[in-house]
């Protein structure tokens, strides 16, 4: 068949379809293309962030509201940059967004698939923010890990970032928006391969110096706060540091986090953390002398702080400080059945 045959069928093949829409034609005829994109790297979801940053304010408005929720303008990003390298490392994006209040903010972002952590890397990303509001290129910043949920865990775990946000909450994004054109069909699919290489290909080492000391932690708590319900643990890569109790009093929204690095204790309210006025109001009296009230991500928690654990180093020689942080959780676990007796 010649090219101007093939052309011809095409064409045919087009006028023959009943679609009533212009955007229903696109979309199933975007659909019915042979499209796949093989080897989806990190590089690529970088890219494809960074259009959307630029492109479309809209996007950089959810992405604030799905993680840091600032008070933005309609029209927020001032700059956006790729693979930012400074002394204390590299970040994969960074965005700095103008605030309604006219201050700055920096949006640090790592973008995993499937590599692992390099060596305190949460950390260093934190040291370069810090370092920015010193030099007095912004005001604030927060670091922010995006990545499939396989990687971040049912638990959704902050592995260290100040947020975490899926690639699965991007499509869903992309699939929901106005305007949807083929354009965003081709950043779903190329999501998509992204997600099912991490499916495929990414699973936690395992650390059995960590696994070792969650095992331990997880026979004093049985021994002392059955109530609380840790979960037996299986094997826990490097990165897991915090612990979370599962008791049965607790509602859905609320979670007993022990956040062994941080040295906190925190009863952690789902969707609080742009409301603790509400929270200070309903609890503030009713609190004990160490606890208080503050934010961690998009929660808002009430807080003991308790001795900082090192989940590399031997649980025998911490178990003393374990035993504190463990009290401090059948505390806020008591507290909290007193004072939402209902809930």
């Amino acid at each position: 068949m010649s090219s101007l045959e093939k052309l011809d069928c095409t064409a045919q093949l087009i006028k023959n379809r009943s679609f009533k829409k212009k955007s229903e034609i696109s979309r199933n005829f975007i659909e019915q293309i042979d499209f796949s994109i093989a080897s989806v790297s990190e590089r690529d979801i970088d890219l494809l962030l960074l259009e959307e940053f630029v492109a479309t304010p809209a996007f950089a408005k959810w992405f604030n509201q799905q993680t840091v929720s600032l008070d933005l303008p309609e029209e927020p990003v001032i700059s956006a940059h790729r693979s930012v390298t400074t002394s204390s490392g590299e970040s994969d994006l960074e965005i700095l967004m103008l605030c309604s209040d006219d201050r700055v903010h920096y949006f640090m972002i790592e973008n995993k698939i499937s590599a692992g952590f390099q060596p305190r890397q949460a950390d260093r990303y934190r040291q370069r923010g810090e370092g920015y509001i010193r030099e007095g290129d912004c005001d604030g910043f927060c670091s922010i890990l995006v990545a499939p949920k396989t990687y971040l865990g049912h638990d959704q775990d902050l592995k260290g970032f100040d947020h975490v946000l899926s690639y699965e909450a991007i499509m869903d994004w992309f699939s929901s928006s106005e305007g949807t054109s083929n354009r965003y069909l081709v950043k779903q699919k190329l999501l998509s391969g992204a997600i099912d290489k991490a499916t495929l290909g990414y699973q936690p080492d395992e650390d059995l110096s960590v696994s070792s000391f969650w095992h331990s932690y997880w026979k004093l708590s049985s021994e002392l706060a059955e109530e609380l319900r840790m979960p037996e643990p299986l094997s826990k890569p490097s990165a897991a540091k915090f612990i979370r109790f599962i008791p049965e009093e607790l509602s859905k929204e609320v979670k007993l986090i022990h956040k062994l690095s941080h040295g906190n204790m925190d009863l952690q309210f789902s969707g609080m953390g742009g409301r603790l006025s509400e929270l200070k109001a309903k609890f503030i009296s009713k609190l004990d002398p160490d606890m208080l009230i503050t934010r961690a991500g998009k929660s808002g928690v009430v807080r003991i702080k308790v001795p900082v654990l090192d989940i590399t180093m031997d649980f025998q020689v911490q178990e003393e400080n374990a035993r504190k942080g463990i009290v401090c959780a059948q505390r806020l676990l008591n507290w909290y059945l007193v004072v939402c007796p209902h809930q």
